[in-house]
């Protein structure tokens, strides 16, 4: 009758074990998972953001506010937000965008430093070379962006070359927190605070 029970505790703290490691995976490991209810009430809410999507659309997280333009003149593009951002998204190569169009976002980007831009895509980067004296395509053959970030103007790689569909809005939402966080020097831990 021991052996039984000893047994039947072994097989139930086995059980238990189990069960509470699939549920850590499940809830907080698993790729694309997080839902980034903090990020989002604090761009949405808590910050003068203003989010611009131009070209095809991306899945991002359920309430978090964009506007989707279809044109990138400068009145689509305007600044009238502490923080503006353009997501360029040419993945599936569809996106209508010229040269003489590029070019005059990157000149808004210039001449206005609220305003920050994401390209998402590779099949412009030729042209984005000839615009961009700093860009390198051969080296960075990637979606990048420019962002005020701590106060400096600087380009990131907003996706690395194999992602994961699931990582565009996790990329998008970490950039833009964390250069509006460093940006307007607020702690980290102050946006997950009510």
């Amino acid at each position: 009758m021991k052996k039984v029970l000893s047994w039947i505790l072994v097989l139930g703290t086995a059980l238990f074990i189990l069960f509470a490691v699939w549920y850590l995976i499940i809830n907080n490991l698993l790729p694309g998972d997080n839902s980034y209810k903090d990020e989002i009430d604090f761009l949405n809410h808590k910050a003068d953001l203003k989010v611009l999507l131009y070209g095809d659309d991306i899945v991002l997280p359920e309430g978090f506010e964009y506007r989707k333009i279809n044109n990138l003149d400068e009145e689509a593009i305007s600044c009238d937000s502490e923080f503006v951002y353009l997501i360029i998204n040419d993945l599936g190569g569809k996106a209508e965008m010229s040269e003489e169009e590029f070019a005059s976002v990157y000149r808004y980007f210039e001449e206005h430093p609220n305003f920050n831009f994401y390209y998402l895509g590779t099949d412009r980067l030729e042209m984005i070379d000839k615009i961009i004296p700093e860009y390198e395509s051969q080296v960075l053959d990637t979606s990048f962006g420019y962002e005020t970030c701590e106060g400096e103007r600087q380009m990131i790689i907003v996706l690395p070359r194999d992602y994961e569909p699931y990582e565009i809005s996790d990329r998008i939402l970490f950039c833009m927190t964390r250069a509006i966080r460093t940006t307007k020097n607020i702690p980290e831990d102050q946006i997950y605070k009510d």
